[in-house]
């Protein structure tokens, strides 16, 4: 359900804000995601996230998109890596 695919891309969100705020302060870090959406993309399904991100004192709206290969739980999360890699300086 889209609501399901929400909340697992919010929580990949929230993992990665762990990750990227252990070695300093994590109030200077936000990713909120604000929408989630499975669609069509040349042929094949996909999650697209709409994320908004602050990093550093920057703040960006991202997008990010994974095929759905098998699993959309696992697509979703992928997705909220793939809009937040570059902005994050991991990718």
């Amino acid at each position: 359900s889209p609501d399901n695919l929400r909340a697992v891309a919010q929580a990949a969100a929230n993992a990665l804000l762990q990750a990227a705020a252990a070695g300093g302060d994590p109030d200077g870090f936000e990713i909120r995601v604000n929408e989630v959406a499975v669609q069509a993309a040349f042929g094949k399904e996909t999650v697209l996230v709409s994320v908004a991100g602050s990093y550093f004192n920057q703040r960006r709206d991202l997008l990010g998109l994974c095929v759905i290969e098998t699993d959309p739980v696992r697509s979703a999360a992928l997705a909220v890596l793939n809009a937040t890699n570059r902005f994050l300086g991991v990718g």
